[in-house]
């Protein structure tokens, strides 16, 4: 008797438990109502039989998860403050701690506003969307990653938002903004060298750490923020570990800036906000 698409499914993510890939059955799960098969509803309830079409398609997904590839790459999507965004290589995955930020920002409203460090757009395009923000500036780096951003803007319809490449480390802005925003390379080169491969293999390093301390970002604004902040304006950002905000609040405080630290859903401290 052949097996079912769900009893492979159970016999398949089984086998690779003992590797460390505890949740594979409901990945395949997902991954297969991502690809509209079939979701887990009619999983359970139909007795869907098992093509060598559907069998090639979950055994070569197991092995993309077994090689380290996040869920997220395969899918090319990842979720932040309720809503999907196109998501690759070139962009980070969207962590639940970085919707901190728009949670600092509910019930406040600017007429414009900068992100530095876009990546996917995840930030900008949310705060578009949720009405904080009447019109965005978007910069980064990495072209790779605007045409990301640009294309979760077209998909999005958003229209009111301007993306530029930029490398704020050593190029000048010459606008002034009511809400500057940024969710900056923190990670020091030590704790980028030990976090899991599946970060280091897949995410991109340029957008996870500044190759030093952890704190040449934070310098950076500190250096630029009165020339590029609108007087009664809100700068605010993602925090690093706790291990080297002490030293973030002492660059901020040292150029006489106001500064409030807010905490996230885990109660870390997670949210750098500044006004002059």
């Amino acid at each position: 008797m052949s097996l079912s698409l769900h009893q492979f499914i159970i016999q398949y993510s089984s086998r690779y438990k003992k590797k460390g890939l505890k949740n594979l059955k409901n990945e395949i799960i997902w991954y297969l109502d991502f690809l509209q098969i079939c979701n887990k509803k009619k999983l359970y309830l139909c007795d869907i039989p098992l093509t060598p079409k559907l069998q090639k398609l979950i055994t070569e997904f197991g092995k993309k998860r077994l090689a380290g590839v996040p869920f997220q790459y395969i899918i090319g999507t990842g979720t932040f403050y309720g809503r999907d965004f196109l998501i690759n290589s070139h962009t980070l995955i969207p962590r639940p701690e970085t919707e901190s930020l728009v949670k600092c920002l509910e019930n406040q409203f600017f007429n414009n506003a900068l992100e530095i460090g876009t990546g996917s757009g995840i930030l900008a395009l949310t705060l578009l969307k949720e009405k904080n923000v009447k019109t965005m500036v978007a910069t980064d780096i990495s072209h790779q990653a605007l045409l990301v951003a640009k294309k979760n803007a077209k998909q999005m319809n958003i229209t009111n938002i301007t993306f530029h490449l930029h490398d704020f480390l050593n190029d000048i802005i010459t606008q002034k903004y009511d809400l500057i925003i940024s969710n900056p390379p923190y990670i020091s080169l030590l704790e980028y060298n030990q976090l899991s491969d599946g970060i280091k293999e897949y995410e991109p390093k340029l957008a996870l750490t500044d190759g030093h301390n952890g704190l040449i970002f934070y310098m950076r604004f500190a250096d630029v923020l009165k020339n590029i902040l609108k007087p009664n304006g809100l700068f605010i950002c993602e925090l690093g570990s706790a291990a080297i905000i002490p030293a973030i609040k002492k660059i901020f405080i040292d150029k006489k800036y106001n500064i409030k630290i807010s905490k996230d859903m885990n109660l870390d401290d997670r949210v750098l906000q500044i006004t002059l």
